[in-house]
Formats: structure tokens, sequence, C-alpha cells
């Protein structure tokens, strides 16, 4: 397993001695699409720092000497920290320990290369170590399976022995912007919720197909933008049960969302020379373009079994004025809604809150409140979100699986995972500093009345009180307007497929997703909290965006945005972004400001990509500071 999944050190490549404290150099650095690259000159390269996952630098540096080494009394109070956390973590054995494990790796490896005996050392021990641990649990299930026990059977490769599977959801754009009515209140907190359950779909769908198989978390090699890939066991037995889960998830999707969102899959069988390089990519594009035939049947097997009618039972309720589609079941701030929006709403809200858990259990938990979302069918799971002091009501042995959506916290004795989600929203500091806000000019600003100010002065001197749209376009210049931008990487599926040419390899691909969603997910929400305090995440993670705030603000935030993402993707130009800029008074719905921002967005992508749309003009980002400049110089005038 372990040669297996380092098929990316081709024979031939550059060989050198091995380097102990080496330094793991950028997978972006070896991205090409067909434009011109400017390397790094003779000796040099992008490399990482030693740290944990984020607590330090995610951003490669370009070394002028790619030979210097971490010192040694670094690496060992990184590897004591390892420890630490270890013996924490697990002071005795218990079910599925390795789930947790395979994070508390990704802590601590995602900066150290696998491999420092050939160049590029651009593989993350952690991508290595995970595959490594899918590839031998698929062949363990494969030798179990075909009772082949003898050390030939084991040394054989000429059998394919594994699978690799792609599902993918669509449907998943239409999905999060389909709110019927422009008129409905907190839309933004519904979009975040929408956003964040498709995100928690994907991954729940890979974990039940893997819980199914009774393989480890390992084995979801990639997981981002409505797509995962799993490797699984190439035997009889094996692909039966997947497609009788995908089948049932399929029929579940079908009824709880009525044929908005569809689950496709792939799968290619893979031998021991397909993971090789020159091999893998080819695999890949093979691999997509079964998913996309997949995809034109979407649910076949379930129309196979007969007519689908939606039994939608209105019985003289209206229709819920969010979705549209489903018979309301009550009245929230004058807005009547369904089952499934009051989840987005109440998903929307938790997801702001100081360190929240996901938690997900068999069946319903005696402890869940408003916003537990029930996925699946026979056996059901829920999902809840919690506080620290949430989760010790929960029964560990009802526990599927845990998840922090701050940073890299983990979990004693129970499943536990990092699942990092970017939350941030502008607060009050204070009572004082709302008393003390005044609009700009003869602008009008909806604050908390008086009457309110007091009766939650507590929860205003916390902290906690969200500041309202109309609030934060008072600290544009010029305008009192809001501004919206979305964003997205440019032919992200193209560079998946395409882009690492003869280089692509499973570990490969597995760090360059974990590292883009690094970016997105957690440096997205650091930049924002730290420079830009008043811009509000609608969403963010994968390889997209959408951000909400004053709109002189956002325009600097869009820029900052593309050259951090330059400089993370080691100033690449195969690898880019394109974004959409668009003004809105603070009274303009967000369910409509998101769907025009998104046109915006296309219309950069349709004038050649690495730009951006605003006011009417698409602008490459190479030209933006000259316009920029252009503008302070008429300002000034």
């Amino acid at each position: 397993a372990d040669n297996l999944s380092s098929s990316e050190r081709a024979e031939g490549e550059d060989q050198s001695k091995h380097q102990v404290g080496a330094k793991l150099q950028s997978v972006f650095e070896q991205v090409d699409i067909g434009r011109r690259i400017g390397k790094p000159l003779e000796g040099q390269s992008y490399r990482y720092r030693l740290s944990k996952l984020f607590e330090g630098s995610i951003y490669p540096e370009l070394t002028q000497d790619a030979e210097a080494e971490i010192p040694e009394e670094e690496y060992k109070n990184h590897f004591d920290g390892f420890l630490d956390e270890f013996r924490r973590l697990f002071p005795s054995p218990y079910p599925r320990m390795s789930d947790t494990l395979l994070y508390l790796i990704r802590k601590y490896c995602w900066c150290i290369p696998s491999d420092t005996t050939r160049k590029p050392y651009d593989v993350s021990l952690a991508d290595h170590l995970s595959t490594t641990a899918a590839i031998a649990a698929c062949f363990y299930k494969w030798h179990e399976s075909n009772n082949a026990w003898s050390e030939k059977a084991v040394k054989d490769d000429s059998s394919a022995k594994i699978c690799l599977v792609c599902g993918d959801l669509s449907g998943i754009q239409n999905y999060i912007y389909a709110i019927a009515s422009v008129g409905v209140g907190g839309v933004a907190k519904r979009l975040r919720g929408r956003s964040f359950k498709i995100s928690l779909l994907t991954d729940m769908i890979a974990l039940r197909l893997l819980r199914t198989l009774d393989l480890p978390l390992a084995c979801r090699v990639m997981s981002a933008g409505g797509q995962f890939y799993l490797l699984i066991p190439n035997t009889k037995d094996a692909l039966d049960k997947l497609e009788k889960e995908a089948c049932a998830v399929e029929s579940w999707l079908l009824s709880e969302y009525k044929g908005e969102i569809g689950l496709s899959i792939g799968s290619v069988e893979l031998g021991s020379a397909d993971l090789a390089q020159e091999k893998f990519d080819k695999i890949l594009e093979e691999l997509r373009r079964r998913v996309v035939v997949d995809k034109n049947r979407k649910y076949e097997n379930s129309i196979a079994n007969g007519p689908v009618v939606f039994e939608l039972q209105y019985e003289g309720r209206q229709a819920c004025s969010i979705c549209g589609r489903r018979p309301a079941d009550r009245i929230e701030d004058g807005d009547v809604e369904c089952d499934d929006c009051r989840d987005d709403r109440l998903l929307g809200q938790k997801l702001v809150v100081e360190n929240p858990w996901l938690v997900v259990t068999e069946g319903l938990p005696q402890s869940a409140r408003g916003g537990t979302i029930k996925i699946f069918d026979s056996p059901p799971w829920c999902v809840s979100l919690v506080d620290e002091v949430g989760l010790s009501q929960y029964s560990r042995d009802s526990v599927v699986i845990v998840c922090s959506l701050r940073k890299g916290k983990l979990l004693e004795g129970v499943p536990s995972t990092f699942m990092v989600h970017a939350g941030y929203v502008p607060r009050w500091k204070n009572a004082a500093e709302v008393e003390g806000f005044k609009p700009r000019g003869d602008r009008k600003a909806k604050l908390p009345e008086k009457e309110e100010l007091e009766k939650h002065r507590e929860d205003f001197d916390a902290g906690r009180v969200i500041k309202s749209f109309s609030a934060l376009a008072q600290y544009s210049e010029g305008a009192g307007l809001l501004g919206v931008i979305r964003s997205d990487v440019d032919h992200l599926g193209f560079i998946f497929t395409f882009g690492l040419a003869n280089k692509a390899s499973l570990s490969r691909i597995s760090t360059m997703s974990s590292m883009l969603n690094i970016f997105f997910a957690s440096e997205i929400e650091s930049i924002i909290s730290r420079d830009f305090p008043n811009v509000y995440t609608a969403y963010s993670g994968g390889d997209d965006l959408m951000l909400i705030g004053p709109w002189s603000e956002l325009l600097n935030l869009s820029k900052r945005i593309q050259g951090d993402f330059a400089r993370f993707t080691c100033n690449n130009p195969n690898i880019t972004m394109s974004t959409g800029f668009a003004l809105f008074h603070a009274t303009t719905p967000i369910a409509l400001s998101s769907v025009q921002t998104g046109e915006i967005l296309e219309k950069a992508k349709e004038a050649g990509r690495d730009s951006i749309c605003l006011f009417g003009s698409v602008i490459p980002w190479s030209k933006f500071q000259t316009v920029r400049e252009w503008m302070e110089l008429l300002y000034e005038a």
C-alpha cells in the first residue's frame, strides 16, 4: 500500500540523498494547463514552514536555497506536540479511533514532505499516509473476500484490487439560490445554512457509503464542491453494497429534495500500474466521463421502480414564502416557512456561534433541539450543531462522528474530525459602540432601538449581536451602499483532471484538494476577521465564496483575496480566480443580490477569466491596480 501510495515517485526522477529536515514544496508549482509559467530560477522553489495546521502560515515562501532544512530542534518541538496530543486523545483504544488519528496526522503533518529522496518534494506526509491507509484497507477487504492470504497472492499486483469511486451532487447552485420570494427575511443566514447543508451532504453521503462498506474515513480521498472520491475494494460484495446504498441515498434525495438535488456515481477499477504517473490522469478523465453518463440518467433507479409522485398535502395551508415549493408549517417574523427552510434558518444562526460542533448520531438524540436535521433512512442519521456544553448531552454509543467547525480541535473517545467552516459575521463590540454610532451625512441606518438595547445590553456587551446590513452600509466611503462579491477558481475541474499532466497521482490530487479547502474555509475567515471586520461571510469553502459588506471595503478585499490566492498558489498563472462585484442598497433582498452578482461573475468568466467584473466593465486583475490609481487621482481632483 505504501509503495502504491508513493506512485508519484516515478522512476528516473531526480534522486538525491535523504534530507531529514527538508521543507514541503507546494504542489501548485507543478500545475500547467497551457498558460506560460514563470518558473523559479534554478535552485529556488516554493516551500512551507513547519507549523500546526491553523496555527501558522499556510503560504509557501519562495526560497533561494531549495536545499535549506528545518532545524532539528524545531522538528523535535513539533514532534513533541504531536506526542502530547496523541496521548491525550488515545489513552485507550475505542472503535474507529483511526478516523480521529487521521485528522491528528493532518494537523501536524500537512506541511511535511512524504519523501525527500526524489524531487519535487510536493506531496504532504498527511495525504500520503491517508492514501496509504485507504489502499491498505481496500487490500485487506479484497483478500478477505477472496480468502487469498498467501504471500504470493498479497504480492500479486496483476489483479485490480481497488476501485476509485466519484460521487457528484448536481443541482447545487439552483438549490442554494432557489428562494422564491425576494421579500423574505433572514436570507443571508438561509444562504449560509443552505451552502453549509450542501457541504454537509457531500461529506455525509461519502461517510455513509464508507460505513456501509466498513471502511475507514481515510478511504474518502477527496471531498469538495459537491464532489467526493472514495477508494473501495474491487469485490462483487463491495460493489453490490455500494450500488444498493447509493440507490437508497438517491431515493432519499428524491423524496427529501423533490428532484432539486441528485447524486451521480461513477467508478473505475484501479490496478497497481494505474496509480503510476502518466496513467492516473487518464483514469481521472475516464472516471469523470462515467459520472457525466450517470448524470444524464439521474434518478433512473428510483423511477424504474415505478412512477414517482410528490404528495404535498397543503390542506388549506399556503405555500412556503421562502422556497415556494412546500406547504408552510409556521409563521416566523412575518414569513410563512416550511420545515426545510426553518432548518436552513436555524443552521445559518448556529453556524456563527462561538466554537460550534457538529454531532452526527444514529437515530434522533434525546437532547435534539430545533435545527437538528434528519438525513437518510433505515437507519436515519441526525445532524445537530451544538456548543461545547451541548456535547456532553450525547451518548457516545449513538454518535457516528463529531466534527469541530473551528480550527483543529479533536475529542477523545469518539470518532472526531474537523470540518472547518468560514462563519465570520460582524458584531457590535458592546452597547457603547451602538450608542456612539453616527451615520454619515443624512444617511439613515436601522440601528437597535433604545428599548432593545437596554433589554439585551448583556448580549451587546458580550459581543453577541450581529450588525445589520443597514448599519454595515454606513461604513462605506462615498455612497452608503452595500457591496456583494462572488468569486471562484477558474477551470478547477480541468486543473484536477489535466493540470498535473504526467505528474498526476492519488496523493498529489488529495494534497491539492485539501490545500484549496484550507484557503477558502480557513484563511478567508482569518483575512476578514483580522483586516476587514465589517464584512459578512455568506459562505466560503471548497473553491468559491460570497461576501457582503461596505462596498469600498469590499472592493479592497476582493483584490486582497485575489493577491493572497495568487501567493498561496505560487503566483502560478495557470491557477486564477474570477470575481463578480455589485452594489446594492442595504434594503435589497440578499436573494436578489446574490443571483445578480452571480450573473456578473459569469461575465468575468465569459470575458476570459482571471478578472473582476464591476460597474459594467471586466478588468483583468493585472490591470486592476492601474485602474484603482486612476480612480484615486480622479477622486482627489
